[in-house]
């Protein structure tokens, strides 16, 4: 979404008070289940007033281009080549040999260069990664784990479907099983898990802790919106 930046306080506090007047009467009493309800609420209010940024094209990696010691050995093994065809034509057996040694000594050579450029390419590439890494350890991330694929599946969603329900199916889900003799059972736990939603304090603690460029989870709706419109906090600490 193209949202407006963290300093811009008017814009947040305008959609603030927007989202506080229309949640009452959007999704009433608020209930466990109605999470969804509020969460998307807020996205499809988001996307009509801010928008979303258009999708960027992706760069094309460019052809590694050879350096002028590669074009010149690729020139020098045309012309031997060439010549060693004709002196085979002309029935030189002695300057066909010389020549057929002088094109592998050339063929060797040009992939000793190439092997020797593209380590050292490869040295370049990792040292470039490693420091876009340690400047930005999350951007990184996100551009590595958000990088789309451009294949295209090379068998049908019945195949895929039929194929999985094979391997993920258990043949004997209805067995019971029992624990094996001797084996120490786990204490049982003495402390009651906690099923009421977090206070105030305790979401405004943890919002404080997540970063602002934060990649958003399911419900597609980034930190940034809840820490930027506290006026909807009540509706997760209810």
């Amino acid at each position: 979404m193209n949202l407006p930046k963290p300093s811009e306080d008017s814009i947040w506090k305008s959609f603030d008070e927007q989202l506080y007047e229309e949640l009452p009467t959007e999704i009433g009493e608020m209930h466990n289940e109605q999470l969804t309800n509020l969460e998307t609420h807020v996205y499809k209010r988001l996307v009509d007033r801010f928008g979303v940024k258009p999708a960027v094209p992706k760069k094309t990696d460019k052809k590694q281009q050879c350096s002028r010691q590669q074009r010149k050995l690729r020139r020098l093994k045309k012309d031997t080549k060439r010549q060693y065809k004709q002196a085979l034509r002309d029935g030189n057996k002695v300057h066909s040999t010389n020549l057929k040694k002088d094109f592998l000594k050339l063929v060797r050579l040009h992939n000793k260069v190439r092997k020797l450029e593209l380590k050292s390419q490869q040295r370049k590439t990792a040292s470039k990664e490693q420091h876009q890494f340690r400047q930005n350890p999350h951007k990184y991330a996100k551009r590595l784990l958000n990088e789309k694929q451009t294949r295209s599946p090379s068998f049908s969603k019945t195949a895929a479907e039929k194929f999985f329900k094979n391997v993920n199916s258990d043949k004997r889900r209805d067995y019971k099983y029992h624990p094996l003799k001797g084996l120490k059972r786990p204490p049982k736990p003495t402390k009651p898990f906690k099923t009421k939603p977090p206070s105030l304090s305790e979401l405004n603690s943890y919002l404080q802790k997540r970063r602002n460029a934060s990649a958003p989870g399911t419900n597609r709706i980034p930190y940034l919106v809840w820490k930027k419109c506290p006026r909807t906090h009540s509706y997760y600490t209810k």
